[in-house]
């Protein structure tokens, strides 16, 4: 059946920032059922006259109650896209951070800051503002289920959330029954952002600092962990390996970059037996190079999609063992 909210775009932010509008334009007229029970499941105080501002500020949505000069809700929506850093202008003074700081230092007087992440986005990372809450896909899409039955624009709504949820739940399950509904490259970028929230929940190192997302029109998926001992850090990307790449963007002319290849190139031929890692070819000299491939048990199919060779403890140990030679551990 034919679902508003997929043919007009579901990775659409302003999709979704529209239809928190109309709830709150719906309260006003005195339908106040879908926005209270919706906020109400979010633990976020209902105005009593909410009006909404797509894009206030460059926020992507602020709540006032009635004609109040100082919103009492922001709201940060990401869909396949996440937080970046954006200058500011405040009192007089520019200054640049990420989105949730610079909003929460400028609206000090807000009640409640959403940070909700309903698509692939939420793998990234969560947001760097302390004080915005971060909504994740499941719980957004059970709040809008509290939202009893509704008009079809509505349902539509819920419908279209509760499916891109059961669709990150069919990667956690190997289910690649509904390949075809999947957004391009969105199976690997759930693949790996599970990953990485596994890693994450086992492995306990200083320096590393993970982060999950696409890159480049192909698109490739890449969970990266950050720098260990510059210029070297290690990423998970389509080709199901952990490669050890060296940054040499900080490298000043040739020699310093082949220097620094040949440097951690002998490190891992010393430390690693040589059945453990393939050494890359040689090739051009970008910003980044590959120096070397780990098989971490993960598995490409023929239709590109990662999965693991064994189990996916098998791969976190792999992971645990080399990431613990990069990066120093805590304990």
């Amino acid at each position: 059946m034919a679902n508003l909210i997929q043919s007009i775009g579901y990775r659409l932010g302003k999709v979704h920032t529209g239809l928190l509008t109309y709830l709150c334009d719906l309260h006003r007229e005195g339908d106040v059922g879908p926005l209270t029970s919706l906020f109400q499941s979010l633990g976020v105080p209902v105005p009593r006259s909410p009006v909404a501002r797509r894009e206030w500020k460059s926020i992507d949505l602020a709540i006032f109650d009635g004609d109040a000069e100082e919103p009492c809700v922001l709201v940060e929506m990401k869909v396949d896209d996440h937080e970046h850093k954006a200058p500011r202008r405040i009192q007089g003074s520019q200054e640049e951070g990420w989105q949730t700081e610079i909003y929460a230092r400028a609206f000090p007087r807000c009640y409640a800051y959403l940070y909700i992440t309903i698509g692939l986005g939420q793998y990234y990372r969560a947001p760097h503002g302390e004080q915005f809450r971060w909504v994740r896909l499941n719980e957004f899409a059970e709040a809008l289920e509290q939202i009893g039955p509704a008009e079809s624009i509505i349902e539509d709504w819920k419908i279209a959330v509760r499916q891109e949820a059961n669709l990150h739940e069919y990667v956690r399950r190997n289910d690649r029954s509904c390949l075809s509904e999947y957004r391009t490259g969105a199976w690997n970028i759930c693949f790996l952002g599970q990953l990485r929230e596994a890693v994450e929940g086992t492995v306990t190192l200083s320096h590393l600092y993970t982060t999950c997302y696409m890159w480049g029109t192909r698109p490739d998926t890449i969970l990266n962990f950050g720098f260990s001992e510059r210029p070297a850090y290690l990423e998970v990307n389509n080709n199901g390996r952990l490669n050890l790449k060296v940054d040499l963007g900080v490298c000043a002319d040739d020699a310093g970059r082949r220097q620094a290849i040949a440097e951690i190139v002998r490190r891992v031929q010393s430390d690693y037996p040589a059945d453990t890692y393939q050494l890359s070819e040689g090739g051009r000299l970008g910003a980044s190079k590959t120096v070397a491939l780990f098989d971490i048990g993960l598995s490409v199919a023929d239709d590109g999609c990662l999965g693991f060779a064994q189990d996916m403890d098998y791969t976190l140990r792999r992971l645990r063992e080399i990431l613990g030679h990069f990066y120093r551990s805590e304990s």
